[in-house]
């Protein structure tokens, strides 16, 4: 083979692997973008992920904070610590209005109903529900208005157990028993 053949034959051969290293060079570069794209769609998608929790976050937020804002209107209704022997001064004055004789009031203080306290974590608002049990006498439209004022009072009352008996000789009286749940609002903060 002349020179001239040998020279032609080489700028061939350098041509080829040049085309071959810019070829493999392309490749590798469209290998890293495709990867770099997914990596990208991977950021894109945990991106609206972390939005769309944080709109729920904000709805969240807000529907808490109507939350507390409507325990806050309670508070004419639901009496604190200090306006529950209110609440049951309202259970006697009425009983008295009524014509109903109240025998005994005993509200049970040292457990909510349910178990609030030491079943469930509670914020530092929250309303707790105690029940209180009722014993008196009465003709039958004393104690239906008597519990009739109860429910329409200015305090949160629901009777969860009703039991009435009449006793054999005392006319048109009788004698009942009741579960009254009372509900007391509680701000551990003040």
């Amino acid at each position: 083979m002349n020179s001239r053949s040998k020279l032609i034959v080489s700028l061939v051969a350098v041509v080829l692997i040049l085309l071959v290293f810019v070829l493999q060079h392309f490749m590798n570069a469209g290998l890293t973008i495709r990867l770099t794209e997914a990596k990208l769609e991977e950021v894109n998608q945990r991106y609206e992920e972390i939005n769309a929790s944080e709109e729920a976050y904000d709805a969240v937020k807000a529907r808490f904070d109507q939350t507390v804002l409507d325990i806050r209107a309670l508070e004419t209704r639901i009496p604190n610590r200090t306006g529950f022997i209110e609440a049951m001064n309202f259970i006697r004055n009425t009983a008295n209005q009524q014509g109903v004789n109240l025998f005994t009031i005993v509200p049970d203080l040292n457990d909510a109903w349910p178990n609030i306290k030491s079943n469930l974590m509670t914020t530092s608002l929250h309303i707790e529900k105690y029940p209180v049990s009722l014993s008196f006498e009465g003709d039958y439209l004393a104690i239906g208005y008597f519990l009739e004022a109860l429910m329409d009072g200015p305090f949160e009352f629901n009777i969860g157990r009703l039991e009435l008996a009449s006793e054999l000789g005392s006319e048109g009286a009788l004698n009942a028993k009741c579960m009254l749940f009372a509900y007391m609002l509680v701000d551990i903060n003040g």
